[in-house]
């Protein structure tokens, strides 16, 4: 027995600015239904091959299901129209594919201490001793300089719609680096700085905002060698040629970003 039968005359293609949407009314015969007032309407909806909730058309990728509403026919039928539009960024499919999520991207400056300029020579300044008599009368004596810099930083937020608690995934991730490669971008480049959810359905899903930074050259600070020995506590002059000199410490501990489904674009 057929259960339901599509009305193609009562399907509706629209393209405007906003680009394509679409509705499809399916008449669902009383055969098919054993309930009841809302029940039915739910019944209806629920059929194999009625449209579904973010659902894509078939055919047209770009259109999604974003409303489904069920009205009773004379006779016992039911008549449920779907109504089709640009995908949800927040909400994630029907095949529980991760949302693209809203994406916000912009920079700030931060902080950071360098020895070398911006083509990369050591910072040097050299002063010759004047005073007749002195203890270093008619020597000039180098030294290297370490000053503070403002460096651009890249930072995004992404929000999207899950089911995920965020709480969990905060304490995994905030304040770690990407492990490995994320998004074609190297390791330990991008730092989690924020996770926070709120939810309006009791905890059935939540609106959550990723916050992340970018540094190209890694979270991981360069500590330098400081000369308070012969010199006022700046490093030496050639503190960057000796590999010992300065080390980068890993502060950061790291995660595999891939894990979230975050995107980037």
């Amino acid at each position: 027995m057929t259960l339901y039968t599509e009305q193609r005359d009562d399907a509706e293609l629209t393209r405007s600015a906003d680009g394509y949407s679409a509705t499809l009314a399916t008449t669902i015969t009383r055969g098919a239904l054993t309930l009841e007032g809302l029940a039915r309407l739910q019944q209806a909806q629920d059929l194999a091959g009625v449209p579904q909730y973010l659902e894509a058309a078939a055919g047209v990728p770009a259109l999604y299901v974003r409303s489904v509403t069920a009205r009773p026919l004379p006779g016992g039928h039911v008549r449920v129209v779907a109504t089709y539009g640009p995908p949800d960024p927040l909400s994630s499919g029907t095949g529980g594919e991760d949302p693209p999520g809203l994406i916000e991207v912009g920079a700030t400056v931060s902080t950071v201490r360098t020895q070398r300029d911006s083509a990369g020579a050591p910072i040097v300044v050299s002063y010759t001793y004047g005073r007749p008599g002195g203890a270093y009368y008619g020597q000039t004596i180098e030294q290297g300089a370490e000053v503070e810099l403002q460096v651009p930083q890249a930072q995004v937020s992404i929000t999207r719609r899950e089911t995920t608690r965020p709480l969990d995934r905060a304490i995994e991730y905030v304040g770690r680096v990407n492990a490995s490669s994320w998004q074609g971008y190297a390791p330990r480049t991008w730092l989690i700085t924020a996770i926070t959810g709120s939810s309006d359905d009791g905890g059935e899903s939540y609106t959550v905002r990723y916050e992340l930074a970018y540094a190209p050259d890694t979270h991981d600070p360069t500590v330098a060698y400081r000369d308070h020995l012969e010199g006022s506590g700046e490093p030496p002059v050639d503190v960057l040629d000796q590999p010992l000199a300065t080390v980068r410490p890993r502060l950061y501990a790291a995660a595999e970003f891939s894990l979230l489904g975050l995107r980037l674009d």
